[in-house]
């Protein structure tokens, strides 16, 4: 294993990125989508206007081979974004650092 101090700045700011936002709380896979859906009230907007239709946010993501919807309150939504989000950003990052490590491998370089 090679010391922090051997690896390039590139790698260096990467992991230091990385590490910053695993230091804050929350990471959630998934993809987040807004559903509109007619209500069960017959005199409601929504059953005359399709535009009018109530929405709702869901997480969408696959779990042992299935594909679920869960359900996000309103009082959660922008915390469930927020992980959303971070958890983007790590994927992306550690994409990155990937990258940086094959193109090391592939110059031979240590």
């Amino acid at each position: 294993m090679l010391p922090r101090t051997a690896l390039s700045k590139r790698h260096r700011d990467l992991y230091s990125k990385l590490h910053q936002l695993l230091r804050q709380p929350g990471l959630m896979r998934g993809s987040l989508v807004e559903m509109r859906r007619r209500c069960g009230k017959k005199t409601c907007r929504c059953h005359a206007n399709p535009a009018a239709r109530h929405a709702s946010l869901y997480l969408g993501l696959r779990l042992n081979g299935r594909q679920r919807m869960v359900y996000i309150p309103a009082a959660w939504e922008a915390r469930v974004r927020e992980w959303n989000a971070r958890y983007s950003q790590v994927r992306d990052l550690l994409e990155r650092l990937s990258l940086a490590f094959l193109e090391q491998l592939e110059k031979r370089k240590r």
